[in-house]
Formats: C-alpha cells, sequence, structure tokens
C-alpha cells in the first residue's frame, strides 16, 4: 500500500482491506498527513502525484462504474489539446452520484448502454474506463447543443486524420446512438 502512495496512485478504503488492513489505516495515514481525503473513502497522496492523468484517476476512484465521457474522453484519447475545466462520467440511472469536491459532472445512462463500447486506459493500480473512439463521437453529436457542434466536428476530423477511427465500429455505434442520419453530412464532407 505504501507502494502505492509514493507512486502517486489514490486508494479507496476498500482496497485497503482487501490486503488485510485494517480499515482505518488510510484515516490514520490522514491524520497523520501522509494522504488527503477526496471522497468518502478515496484518499490521494498528499505530495502529489507523478501522473499526468491524476484527477482522472481521482474520478474514476470516486465513481468506479463511471464511465468518462464528452470532452474528457476526447482528452483521454488524445482528440483535444484542451483540458476541460470539469470532468464528465456518464453513470447508471439506477446511481446516485457520489459527493465530491472534484470537478465532475455527471451524465445518466441506461445500464446498456453505459457498458458498450467502454475500453480501460491507465495501469492496473488506476484504470481508468472511458468510452472508445467512436462512441466517444457520437456522444459529442448527441450532446452537440451542450457542448456545441463544432467540437464534435472537430473530434470527428481530429480522429479521421489520426486513423484512429474504425468506419464500420462508428456506423454501428452510430446507428446503436441514433445519431447516424446527423453525423452523416459531416462524414461525406471529410470524404
Amino acid at each position: 500500500m505504501r507502494r502505492e502512495v509514493a507512486a502517486g496512485h489514490p486508494l479507496r478504503r476498500s482496497e485497503v482491506t482487501k490486503r488485510g488492513l485494517r480499515g482505518n489505516t488510510l484515516h490514520e495515514m490522514a491524520a497523520r498527513g501522509v494522504v488527503n481525503r477526496i471522497a468518502r473513502g478515496v484518499y490521494a497522496p498528499s505530495e502529489g502525484s507523478s501522473s499526468a492523468l491524476f484527477d482522472y484517476e481521482l474520478a474514476a476512484k470516486v465513481a468506479p462504474k463511471g464511465v468518462f465521457t464528452l470532452l474528457s474522453a476526447l482528452r483521454l484519447h488524445g482528440l483535444t489539446d484542451e483540458n476541460p475545466q470539469r470532468m464528465t462520467m456518464a453513470i447508471s440511472v439506477k446511481r446516485h452520484p457520489p459527493k465530491t469536491t472534484l470537478p465532475l459532472d455527471f451524465v445518466y445512462m441506461t445500464p446498456g448502454l453505459l457498458e458498450v463500447d467502454v475500453v480501460v486506459q491507465g495501469d492496473e493500480g488506476s484504470p481508468i474506463r472511458v468510452f472508445s473512439v467512436e462512441r466517444t463521437i457520437a456522444e459529442c453529436f448527441k450532446a452537440r447543443n451542450k457542448i456545441g457542434v463544432a467540437v464534435a466536428v472537430a473530434a470527428l476530423r481530429e480522429a479521421v486524420q489520426k486513423g484512429l477511427v474504425d468506419f464500420a465500429k462508428l456506423g454501428d455505434v452510430l446507428k446503436r446512438c441514433r445519431m447516424l442520419r446527423v453525423v452523416q453530412p459531416y462524414l461525406e464532407g471529410l470524404a
């Protein structure tokens, strides 16, 4: 456990108890100033992080069943240089959002839609669940009134230029998300 804290990875209380340590070990470490409490059951090292995606690792610990989407997913896939002011995660409509001080917004999805097209980034210590590139593009077009159609089009263009898009998979995802007719003119414009 000290190795994870020294490496700059956030920890959940459940991870500590699985290793056979007492549940209040992290609370005691927080009292000594070794770690900081971020949310209920989630602690981060006091000394800072060694990871460029530390905020995303923290959010993944706060909402372990959540999936990064929209601008956060674009950032994780390298489709934008901007770091969004607030991270966005999709969670099940059957769950309450966790209480946290992180700049984190939640969107709700049915469990069936939430579990498809998910990829895991990061190491085994701090896995980050994010929608695939194709699903991220579809979600950006679904939220085009919220984030702007220019952002969605730029993400599509960047993904195509970098060769990150499987067009057959993109077509399937767009059909499933009911976005094919919306995105089709933009795809034809890129051809």
